[in-house]
């Protein structure tokens, strides 16, 4: 196969190795672990019931979720947030038992997606709104809008490669790096926004080496293209400026040059303008945003969009430092991003892996042999194209995210460069070598080696973890000991309250335990030998207001501990509710001891059973 391989033409090696690696990592990726990738999810679903604006309800942005999706999400979302967490392959198949279904539905925020326009959902929630007419699982509707998704991308990207008339291997490789394909392979806005850059790209650089003049009828699709663009991430609409590398004499007469150039910077503008102000007037900053609600739903504490812009307008050369500081600080946060960081960014391959593919990214951009080649007033503009979407990225990820007067971008992730650095490397070229190189060779054995450490890595970290000593147990309520003592499933554990439990409604079995204001404490575990790095999970279920679920210290070692959580995240179809805690230990203490308790600090009662509990210790 290897030999075979000689005369290959980019875009077929393209859909051999894409859809090879495409399958590969759908087995070992489970759903949900690009970053955000759950709320990208519930705005796709959001658009395919027909909400295209964000949804502003009470001081907050998300959506109504039904309790199936929130149950498929549940196991997911925890192991995406937690990077000590693993998941099993008996979680992957429960999502296919998850029938779909529009039952009870619950407000779930999600502000960071909210003003994410309907284009950059556009195929996911496509598929969504087509699998929601059949009765199928939770999982069959994700795993068809991540095919459906990638299987657009798929042939526009071949459509790119076998349209460029420059640098075909180049893009070839670009379009396959890892982690082009693990973001195709998930709920992203990013997919759609790629999609749209490199057929702008392709097009673009069409008309600059092709032998017949500029039409009209070659300007609508470039419209099109920059309209929707812009509505998907604004920022990449500055890309409208690589248009002017097409010669002053590919067009008819100097009126329809600069008309041509005209009505696209205007389309671009206008657009962008339009979808910004929309989408603005639903903006609400952390300060803003309803407190019962707006932590741990990825919003940045201190930042404000308006105190931001005001800071910026009015410190003169504040935000030019803004750029130097973000391009020079940590240039790894973005560098290694865009060949492969997976996850919620916590998934790196290792570094000699990463800059042996930037060389060979730059080798084949300063050598690779075409029949064309760019000018270097073309190169310059290709240059500043990227470089004005990259300015663009920088003030809007600063604007909403970055705390007031920061003075830096704290995250550039290195997804946001895709559209964006193949116009750098096509400036890089114009070197000639007197041997003759097949890059196919060198692309296939680097990416072979990319994807085993991809794949490896990303197994490990869902499917094998660092975890080595679990202490866990379980108590239905059911049975209880002499003393009145709930009996767990561990039998060196005992929980007191055995004489709160009650017959009169349950989770499972019989018996549950019921919290009132007489006797608010139940399930209570007191444990000591706590590391730092441990980390406790707690779930149950619960009828009722909701319990809080609270890990809490002495207070005679370290600094005293109160950590609580109430948040139901679904209802099962009896009305329980499945509460979830986790704790991370950070503290390095000796002998602290803590205690966990569910509590119900009102005076209606709360029954609560099925209690699940762990303290898991790993690698350091």
């Amino acid at each position: 196969m290897f030999l075979k391989l000689k005369n290959i033409k980019p875009q077929h090696f393209f859909l051999f190795v894409a859809i090879s690696f495409f399958l590969l990592l759908n087995i070992v990726t489970p759903p949900l672990q690009a970053p955000d990738e759950f709320n990208h999810f519930y705005k796709a679903y959001q658009i395919a019931g027909g909400q295209f604006l964000p949804n502003k309800v009470d001081n907050r942005l998300g959506g109504e979720i039904p309790n199936s999706i929130n149950k498929f999400v549940f196991s997911f979302d925890n192991a995406a947030t937690e990077k000590r967490l693993t998941l099993s392959k008996q979680d992957v198949f429960n999502g296919f038992h998850i029938t779909y279904t529009q039952d009870t539905a619950r407000f779930k925020d999600f502000p960071n997606t909210s003003y994410y326009s309907p284009i950059s959902y556009l195929p996911q929630a496509i598929s969504i709104f087509i699998t929601k007419q059949f009765t199928c699982s939770v999982a069959t509707m994700y795993y068809a809008a991540r095919l459906f998704a990638f299987l657009l991308w798929l042939i526009c990207m071949f459509f790119v490669i076998k349209t460029v008339p420059v640098y075909k291997w180049l893009v070839t490789f670009i379009c396959l790096l890892p982690m082009n394909i693990y973001i195709t392979n998930s709920f992203s806005a990013d997919t759609v926004s790629n999609i749209l850059s490199f057929l702008f790209i392709a097009l673009i650089l069409k008309h600059t080496f092709s032998e017949t003049p500029f039409r009209v009828k070659d300007l609508i699709p470039l419209l099109i293209i920059i309209s929707l663009l812009a509505l998907a991430k604004v920022v990449y609409a500055a890309l409208v400026l690589s248009f002017l590398i097409i010669p002053f004499t590919k067009f008819k007469s100097k009126s329809f040059y600069f008309s041509s150039i005209g009505i696209l910077f205007f389309v671009a503008f206008i657009v962008s303008y339009y979808w910004s102000s929309v989408v603005m007037s639903h903006y609400t900053p952390y300060v803003d945003y309803n407190p019962e609600h707006r932590d741990w739903i990825c919003l940045t504490h201190n930042s404000n969009y308006y105190e931001q812009k005001a800071y910026i307008l009015s410190n003169g050369t504040y935000f030019l430092k803004v750029i130097y500081h973000s391009l020079f600080n940590h240039p790894n946060t973005y560098l290694d991003g865009y060949i492969g960081v997976f996850g919620n960014s916590d998934i790196p391959l290792p570094n000699l892996l990463l800059w042996t593919s930037y060389a060979v990214l730059i080798f084949i951009a300063l050598f690779e042999k075409n029949n064309f080649s760019f000018t270097l007033q073309q190169k310059l503009i290709l240059v500043v194209a990227s470089f004005a979407a990259f300015v663009l990225l920088l003030l809007s990820q600063h604007l909403t995210w970055d705390a007031v007067g920061e003075g830096v971008v704290d995250v550039v992730q290195g997804r946001y460069l895709i559209p964006l650095f193949p116009f750098v490397f096509f400036a890089m070229g114009g070197f000639k070598l007197k041997a003759t190189i097949n890059y196919v060779y060198i692309i296939f054995l680097l990416l072979f080696v990319l994807y085993g450490f991809s794949l490896d890595r990303i197994r490990h970290r869902y499917f094998v973890g660092d975890c080595i000593k679990e202490t866990t147990f379980t108590c239905d309520a059911e049975t209880t000991n002499p003393e009145g003592q709930f009996i767990t499933s561990n039998a060196n554990i005992f929980l007191p309250g055995g004489n709160m439990r009650t017959d009169s409604i349950s989770h499972s079995g019989n018996f549950s335990l019921l919290l009132s204001e007489q006797a608010p404490y139940g399930f209570t575990y007191k444990f000591n030998d706590l590391h730092a790095g441990d980390l406790l999970e707690i779930s149950l279920w619960q009828k009722g207001p909701a319990a809080v679920l609270v890990i809490a210290s002495d207070g005679n070692a370290c600094e005293k501990i109160y950590f609580s959580a109430n948040t139901v995240f679904y209802y099962d179809a009896k009305g329980w509710g499945r509460l979830y805690n986790k704790f991370l230990m950070t503290q390095k203490c000796k002998n602290v001891k803590l205690a966990f308790y569910a509590w119900n600090p009102g005076k209606e009662k709360i029954y609560v059973d099925d209690l699940k509990f762990s303290i898991k210790r790993f690698k350091q």
